[in-house]
């Protein structure tokens, strides 16, 4: 089954961000709708307990858990030429790891293990793995 495929590093290869559970088990996606991802998402509150659940925060976690965003390290990987790799903090590649652990240009936390860790990293930087606004007039 795909589960099973999904376990193996050689399939999933080094691109996937690999997170936890709050129970200390790996998260593994499924093929059923509404699996881990979406559930945990939409289950996320801020502190006063309200919902935090956007298209665009489950959009920008996909863009994070994929290694599918609009980063340097994604532009050099499909060799577009016309956009920068480089970080606007002066770093020479922006990538996943650069963002998350490593840029001063994003806020706490910075120890991402879990989803609702991720979920939180994005909640508090909603630049981070997001398209920057098209142009007007275009889409």
């Amino acid at each position: 089954a795909w589960t099973n495929q999904f376990e193996s590093p050689s399939y999933r290869e080094h691109n996937f961000l690999v997170l936890g559970t709050l129970d200390a088990g790996e998260l593994i996606p499924t093929t059923v709708k509404g699996g881990p991802w979406m559930q945990s998402a939409k289950e996320a509150v801020d502190q006063g307990g309200n919902s935090i659940y956007s298209n665009a925060l489950f959009a920008r976690m996909c863009h994070a858990i994929l290694d599918h965003a609009p980063i340097g390290s994604y532009y050099k990987w499909f060799n577009f030429t016309d956009e920068p790799r480089s970080c606007s903090c002066g770093a020479p590649l922006e990538s996943r790891d650069h963002i998350i652990k490593h840029c001063m240009l994003y806020e706490e936390p910075r120890v991402i293990h879990r989803l609702d860790q991720l979920i939180s990293f994005l909640k508090w930087n909603p630049t981070a793995f997001a398209f920057k606004n098209a142009l007007t007039g275009v889409g």
